[in-house]
């Protein structure tokens, strides 16, 4: 039976209890984070329905020190949240006022954990660190090279995109949006949506017009997002095609970085296979500002990062200086990403692919991740799944098989009024129209 057409005319315990009866499973995402008080280590799983999910609460009681915390960013149904270790259970919240009223601390360094988590880093996806001012947006950053330029008179689109972007902020009309969306995403209308994707069209100095696709989170950690927090998934007529030739280190990490967010929306899986990351000169501040790029641009749950084992090891040492690696401990994750590379100790290829439904994007040449003034080459290109797999994956004794997704995200079109209410949608809507297929 289908769970949406029964959950017609139920009361909301009425739709709890047939979830129940049906036997449904519940998606399962695994957590963890630090008490507030002590530190303690905290490790928890949130279950949701597709069908119905209401975001809430948990007050909970650290076993260490006996103080409650709240654990509330990306809680839904509270009632399914189940703590494994450190912490028990005190009571759930569902009403957003009695949350908003609750002076518990909240659970620090909460994360997403999975098999996939690369070099220990402990940072939250890109959009938390720009609200709390650990990233920047770099397609904001004038120092950096633009992906996206006009194919008739090579103009910065991005910029063009911004301008525009913040006058529709000024105007007060997206305020009024994100206003009312918040109403729905509070009460759970949305689903399983956490991206705001926002269509705006544009028009260069050329005359020649654009269409932008921006993506945000949905209200993470509370914020509403601001028109900084907007990141470009495409803008329709650009010139990223034609990245081929010879650049700057520095603007070969700006055309990479920018792929790495673009991909955190739309690729399935993200390959990152860099020999080194920086070189043999630079400072160690040089190198963790490196590896935090890396870490904050690739979401965890998706990115594979191949890298020589001398390599690994030095980032290893390096995050061990920082403590990273004993917090890692303490949490018993498995750095699968970093684990048994002596595969690749031979290898000195350098790409970086996202796989986007049954193409990959990638971008490859002699740019290992660093930053500077001297050069190398890049060249960016689209190539089928099979060629993909049989010429770069399998030569890595890897494989990546295609998996359809069943995600909603949330659109919104400034541009054309058939659209301006906003929607939700699934994956393969959502590509269609940021790709314009």
């Amino acid at each position: 039976m289908n769970l949406n057409e029964a959950f017609k005319n139920m009361e909301e315990e009425e739709k709890w209890q047939f979830i129940l009866s049906t036997g449904a499973e519940p998606n399962i995402d695994d957590w963890g984070g630090l008490c507030p008080h002590c530190n303690n280590a905290i490790k928890y799983t949130v279950g949701h329905y597709p069908q119905k999910d209401y975001p809430g609460a948990v007050v909970a009681k650290c076993k260490e020190c006996s103080n409650d915390f709240l654990i509330y960013e990306d809680v839904i149904n509270p009632h399914f949240l189940v703590i494994h270790e450190g912490a028990d259970i005190v009571t759930t919240i569902r009403n957003p006022d009695e949350i908003a009223k609750n002076d518990c601390a909240h659970i620090t360094e909460q994360r997403l954990f999975n098999e996939n988590l690369q070099f220990c880093h402990l940072a939250d996806d890109f959009f938390v660190d720009l609200i709390q001012g650990k990233s920047a947006n770099p397609f904001l950053d004038e120092n950096q090279a633009p992906l996206y330029t006009c194919s008739s008179c090579e103009s910065n689109l991005e910029k063009i995109a911004y301008s525009k972007l913040k006058t529709l902020f000024k105007s007060g009309e997206m305020d009024s949006f994100l206003s009312s969306l918040n109403t729905f995403h509070t009460k759970g209308f949305l689903q399983d949506a956490d991206k705001i994707i926002l269509e705006l069209d544009t028009e260069c100095s050329c005359s020649s017009r654009h269409k932008v696709i921006f993506f945000t989170h949905m209200f993470s950690y509370g914020e509403f997002p601001k028109y900084t927090d907007f990141i470009i998934a495409n803008i329709q007529g650009a010139n990223l095609i034609y990245i081929n030739g010879v650049y700057s280190k520095n603007d070969c990490k700006s055309y990479v970085d920018k792929l790495f967010l673009r991909w955190t929306l739309i690729a399935d899986k993200i390959y990152a296979q860099t020999a080194y990351i920086g070189n043999q000169y630079k400072k160690e501040d040089e190198m963790k500002k490196l590896l935090h790029s890396l870490s904050s641009y690739l979401p965890a749950h998706k990115t594979k990062i191949l890298t020589k084992t001398s390599n690994r090891t030095k980032i290893k040492n390096q995050l061990n200086k920082e403590g990273e690696i004993d917090l890692n401990d303490k949490y018993n994750r498995q750095n699968s990403g970093l684990d048994k590379l002596d595969n690749f100790e031979r290898t000195h290829s350098k790409f970086y692919a996202g796989i986007v439904d049954s193409d990959v994007e990638i971008i490859s040449g002699s740019f290992n991740y660093t930053d500077g003034p001297s050069t190398d080459n890049l060249t960016f290109s689209n190539l089928p799944i099979k060629i993909f797999n049989k010429n770069y994956l399998n030569m890595l004794k890897l494989d990546y098989s295609p998996k359809e997704s069943k995600k909603h995200y949330y659109y919104k079109s400034f541009g054309e009024r058939t659209f301006n209410d906003g929607y939700t949608i699934y994956k393969k809507e959502l590509l269609d129209r940021i790709l314009n297929k």
